[in-house]
């Protein structure tokens, strides 16, 4: 009997932790428009009910690095590339 009452406590923690991961999880998308020279930023939850639009106008950016981070080797995978994008600044 206690057997069964574990497992379907572990069951239900799995379940809370897979419900939490993917509303908490986010998609980000990066679109460059040169032809209107804006940089949107677009980002929404996995569950599509929280969704955030930024845009910038290319004229603001000072300077745009990609960068590398992380590691290759053997079956460990962690690289990642990032955009760092630099605004310049607003005279006060």
């Amino acid at each position: 009997m206690w057997e069964n009452k574990r497992d379907l406590v572990l069951l239900l923690i799995c379940l809370v932790l897979g419900i939490l991961f993917l509303y908490k999880g986010k998609v980000k998308s990066t679109i460059f428009d040169k032809t209107a020279g804006t940089l949107t930023i677009k980002k929404r939850n996995t569950c599509c009910d929280k969704r955030s639009i930024t845009t910038y106008r290319l004229e603001d950016i000072d300077d745009i690095r990609a960068v590398h981070r992380g590691y290759k080797t053997g079956g460990v995978d962690t690289e990642k590339f990032s955009i760092l994008v630099l605004f310049k600044k607003k005279a006060a």
